[in-house]
């Protein structure tokens, strides 16, 4: 429970460091893109998107590991499907168990929720899963200069997250179509004028 307290303080905080600098580029998106009516439900939902990259990137990716020195592979590489899922479920349920197996689907669930829900090309059950597959490697690839190791089981259960997260997606979508619905991002305003509008005097 400490372990997981901890994990959950530290995330806050970088959330909150990243809080400023978030909320200037979507205001800067805001003034850029005119042309698009950016609905508040919209930009709320990609501010919790882009506040819970940081706090996902900030656990598992040891950036001053990344960036100092020369990058070399300093981790293990594990690409036997299922075999670091069987060893600790041999083991039995642990901390480390727990924070390893549940704690990988879990931290991607939120990402499967968030893609469709913001938006619509994300829709298709397949794109959140690649969406939530492309992310957790490109993760586990920084880990391997992090000290860190690359695990193909990590993989698994984040896509297992992301699906998951998907599910809480459509049961949401069903339940309150109305509701999800504000949360998708509107299209460019089309620009019309007196002169092209058919029978307008020239």
């Amino acid at each position: 429970m400490q372990t997981l307290l901890f994990y959950m303080g530290a995330a806050a905080r970088d959330m909150l460091f990243a809080l400023p600098v978030m909320l200037t580029a979507r205001a800067l998106a805001y003034f850029l893109r005119h042309r698009r009516k950016l609905g508040a439900w919209h930009e709320a939902g990609v501010l919790v998107l882009w506040l819970y990259m940081a706090a996902l990137l900030s656990q598992t990716v040891s950036f001053a590991h990344l960036f100092s020195g020369p990058w070399r592979v300093l981790g293990t590489v594990n690409l036997a499907p299922l075999a670091t899922i069987k060893g600790m479920l041999a083991q039995g349920w642990n901390t480390y168990s727990l924070i390893n197996l549940a704690g990988n689907v879990a931290m991607f669930a939120p990402l499967g929720l968030l893609l469709p829900l913001l938006y619509a090309r994300a829709t298709p059950l397949w794109r959140t899963a690649l969406w939530g597959m492309l992310a957790s490697l490109c993760i586990e690839v920084c880990q391997l200069f992090c000290a860190r190791g690359a695990d193909v089981d990590d993989v698994l259960l984040n896509t297992l997250g992301a699906l998951l997260g998907y599910g809480l997606y459509a049961m949401a979508r069903r339940r309150w179509p109305k509701g999800t619905a504000r949360f998708r991002a509107r299209g460019p305003q089309k620009q019309t004028h007196a002169c092209n509008t058919p029978g307008a005097a020239v």
